[in-house]
């Protein structure tokens, strides 16, 4: 008996939920809920991004970047890139090796003015 109770409710339940559904859907559907323009709000700018293959400008001294895990601009709207030199591939740091010309890992902390141009460099200290 009980369980024939307690399957009513829950059958009562799901019928109101449904019948709920359905109604709000309806109103939605006429835009009478849920529409930003029924209530007066206007529509949101989103921002949209692209990526700029120029930028930064190529790096001197063979350097590559490797994952980067920090990035700021400070007031005069230069950029701060923090990365990882420890993440480059083999292929990425033929040169700290001495194996080729070309690559090795730039140092750790670099500043770029708007335009790409590399400002300034510093390497992390290493300890005693």
């Amino acid at each position: 008996m009980r369980n024939l109770v307690r399957s009513s409710k829950l059958m009562l339940g799901v019928s109101l939920a449904g019948l709920f559904a359905m109604v709000a859907g309806g109103l939605f559907h006429q835009g009478i809920i849920g529409s930003a323009a029924a209530q007066g709000a206007a529509d949101p700018m989103v921002p949209v991004f692209q990526a700029d293959g120029g930028w930064p400008k190529p790096l001197p001294n063979g350097w590559v970047i490797g994952s980067t895990i920090g990035l700021a601009a400070d007031s005069h709207d230069n950029i701060w890139i923090v990365h990882r030199p420890g993440t480059l591939a083999e292929k990425e740091s033929y040169m700290t090796r001495h194996e080729s010309d070309c690559c090795t890992a730039a140092p750790d902390v670099l500043e770029f003015s708007p335009v790409g141009a590399l400002l300034h460099q510093l390497r992390q200290g290493r300890g005693p």
